[in-house]
């Protein structure tokens, strides 16, 4: 992340603590809530900024958004639907496209009938 972004979200980060110096009482739990929650959001974007800059982010088969790192199982068009195999989510750069790595193999995503996102 350029170090103008990272200023920047410490900046807002710190008028939104500083906004809670004047908040009343009667709002204060909600307004720590929000607080929390936006904070969290800003300290989350390296990440998405980064993700970004590998492709971004592709939706599984259960519509759950996916990125190069990911664990994912897969199953080829031409397979039985039983036939899944375990792999990794890969940004390829060259080819600007995501592909499905595994120990053996490389798959494109367009050969793919089905990939969902796993936790291993």
């Amino acid at each position: 992340m350029k170090e103008e972004s990272k200023e920047l979200i410490d900046w807002i980060k710190k008028q939104i603590s500083l906004a809670g110096t004047i908040v009343t009482d009667v709002s204060q739990l909600c307004w720590q809530q929000d607080r929390d929650k936006a904070i969290k959001f800003l300290d989350s974007l390296p990440e998405i900024e980064s993700h970004l800059c590998n492709g971004g982010y592709i939706q599984d088969k259960n519509g759950t958004p996916c990125c190069h790192g990911d664990n994912v199982k897969c199953v080829l068009s031409e397979y039985p639907r039983e036939d899944w195999f375990y792999g990794k989510l890969m940004w390829n750069a060259a080819n600007g496209a995501f592909e499905i790595y595994t120990n053996t193999n490389t798959y494109s995503i367009t050969l793919m009938s089905y990939f969902e996102k796993v936790e291993k």
